[in-house]
């Protein structure tokens, strides 16, 4: 009876060490602090030879984090978020209709440029619904659908005038695709913080811009936008990602302006988080920048895991 005793206590304290181990290692662990997630990002946008700028904005609570925040980032790319907001806003007051036919002589088509659609249509006049144009636009980033959709709004400065009555300050809208293809500099006056997109993108992702339809038709296009190396792949593959990236070309000296991201990234456990990534004025290899992007975003992802 006493070794069936003894047996018994070993068996329980065996069951006791075991799943003290395991909560040790698992049960008890802590995800890291913001302390830690502050750390690490300004010790990664210390080591690139480039303007970082960054803003986190967790969808839920309110919270932010930011660095660099009062910088004036080019956007490129990224502003065809905003006109697609613009043009969706019109679309809501009844001015225009998805279903609208916008035709386009060839001549106005610029041939050198990234342009899927004429891609898929060469050589022709276009006969397209702002739909489309939308489609175009903010997933795949096409410029010729971007400046047709900045005409039929009534410019740059329209759009601009926009997005300051959403209450978002920090941003600045004044030259079209064609207009920044013309000069370097043109570039630089289509800019934001990194706090004014994530504060953009939160009023979007909380349905204060649009209505339903609109919103989840643009929310549609940015989930389907080019896949970003930059953001997405960063993230677990169930991470429900909708973002707009912009990149400008090289000057003669192999500075790239502009290598940016925004997005909002709805995790599995329930999470919600905006993120806006800046990098400019960079002669880093774009593949150096895009794991500079990837290493910041896997830090933010860890801190809301």
């Amino acid at each position: 009876m006493f070794f069936v005793y003894m047996n018994y206590l070993q068996t329980i304290t065996f069951r006791l060490v075991v799943i003290f181990l395991l909560c040790s290692t698992v049960g008890f662990s802590q995800s890291i602090t913001r302390k830690e997630v502050e750390g690490k990002i300004t010790s990664l946008i210390r080591s690139s030879h480039s303007d970082v700028g960054v803003a986190v904005l967790d969808l839920d609570s309110g919270e932010k984090m930011g660095f660099n925040n009062k910088k004036h980032y080019p956007m490129q790319s990224v502003f065809k978020f905003h006109l697609g907001l613009a043009v969706l806003k019109k679309i809501d007051e009844g001015v225009l209709s998805l279903d609208q036919i916008v035709d386009v002589k060839k001549e106005k088509l610029d041939t050198n440029t990234w342009s899927p659609m004429i891609k898929e249509y060469p050589n022709q006049d276009l006969h397209v619904s702002i739909k489309d144009l939308l489609r175009y636009t903010v997933e795949q980033s096409d410029n010729n659908a971007c400046d047709i959709l900045f005409e039929l709004v009534g410019g740059p400065a329209k759009v601009n005038a926009y997005i300051h009555s959403t209450g978002v300050q920090d941003i600045k809208i004044s030259a079209t695709e064609g207009e920044m293809k013309k000069a370097w500099s043109v570039q630089f006056t289509n800019w934001s913080t990194p706090t004014a997109a994530v504060q953009l993108l939160e009023k979007f992702y909380k349905g204060n811009l649009l209505k339903k339809a609109q919103h989840d038709f643009l929310w549609e296009l940015l989930v389907h936008s080019i896949r970003s190396e930059r953001l997405q792949t960063a993230l677990p593959k169930d991470a429900v990602v909708g973002h707009k990236s912009g990149t400008s070309g090289r000057n003669a000296q192999g500075v790239r302006a502009a290598f940016n991201d925004i997005g909002i990234v709805n995790l599995s456990n329930g999470k919600h988080f905006a993120i806006a990534l800046f990098v400019s004025d960079s002669k880093e290899s774009d593949e150096a920048t895009i794991q500079l992007m990837k290493d910041i975003t896997k830090v933010v992802w860890e801190y809301y895991k």
